[in-house]
């Protein structure tokens, strides 16, 4: 996990704007998702656990659950306080692409 996170911080170093041209390619890509059997039957295996764990009222469901709140929580938080900078990225973005074409 940690060298995702390296790897990631040093393609951004390298070019502020990856992050956003990958954000616009997949925007502009249609969004219709298709999966095969494999992939289909890994997302039921994990959405059929998340549901026995919650019927079985497990410690590890609550703890997961009490995660994902403070991960949207958080995200939210980052996205008010740093509102205005995203902004000005991307506008900066938007410019470099009218300048490109």
């Amino acid at each position: 996990m940690e060298s995702l996170l390296e790897s990631m911080e040093t393609e951004v170093q390298t070019n502020d704007f990856t992050v956003l041209e990958e954000t616009v390619r997949t925007f502009n890509e249609a969004n219709v998702v298709r999966m095969d059997k494999q992939t289909l039957k890994r997302r039921l295996m994990t959405q059929a656990t998340l549901l026995a764990a919650k019927e079985a009222n497990d410690a590890l469901y609550q703890r997961y659950v009490k995660a994902s709140k403070l991960k949207r929580s958080l995200r939210l938080q980052i996205q008010q306080k740093y509102q205005s900078k995203g902004k000005q990225k991307v506008r900066e973005y938007l410019q470099t692409q009218k300048t490109d074409a």
